[in-house]
């Protein structure tokens, strides 16, 4: 199947990396694709699509990669964007926050099951960065992925470099979330308020 020929590639990539490296101690996964559809409107190739590429391709390469970093004590970068912190009032980009969301639960996860082992796991929550989202959700996805209804203000994109330098920064002293624009904190910190509001609602019941 697809899947199978996807773990055939991804173990072949550890396997040359374990030939010409003399160990692997960083493995960077950077995936983002976005099709731009209601939930209600989404269809099975769309959630293959987006899943298929934001959550499933870091687990395979998570998974291909763990025993060269198991043995040189490394680190995993997954980057998941602001989008594992919040739900954006965004028509369509719920498959996309979908995809972001999980990659949180895997990252905390794997940070704690691999700790034991001495990898450190580090979760990116970027804000707007200049990457080549749109180029390559138009080249996988087609006018599946044009954005649809208002867009939040965004103001000028973080450059790539500059987010990177922000992320390498992450690494030492350690930590898990590495959160690239500050400005947003007040955004994220009112969603999880939301959140004990209604925790706090049922409680008091």
């Amino acid at each position: 199947c697809a899947g199978e020929h996807r773990d055939a590639d991804v173990d072949a990539l550890a396997a040359h990396a374990r030939e010409v490296l003399p160990g692997v101690d960083l493995l960077v996964n950077s995936p983002g694709v976005v099709v731009n559809r209601l939930l209600a409107d989404a269809e099975p190739a769309d959630w293959d699509l987006v899943m298929g590429v934001n959550f499933d391709g870091v687990v395979r390469c998570c998974r291909a990669f763990l025993p060269q970093l198991r043995a040189t004590g490394g680190h995993i970068v997954n980057n998941a964007s602001i989008a594992a912190l919040v739900v954006q009032d965004v028509p369509g980009l719920g498959l996309y926050t979908a995809s972001k969301y999980a990659l949180l639960a895997y990252s905390r996860t794997l940070a704690n099951e691999e700790g034991h082992h001495g990898v450190r796991v580090s979760l990116v929550t970027a804000g707007r960065v200049a990457t080549a989202l749109a180029a390559n959700s138009e080249r996988y996805a087609g006018a599946r992925w044009v954005p649809r209804g208002p867009q939040p203000a965004s103001g000028e994109a973080m450059s790539a470099e500059q987010a990177g330098e922000l992320i390498v920064r992450g690494l030492t002293p350690y930590r898990f979330l590495i959160f690239t624009h500050p400005e947003r904190r007040d955004q994220v910190a009112a969603a999880h308020r939301e959140l004990l509001a209604e925790i706090d609602g049922q409680v008091a019941l």
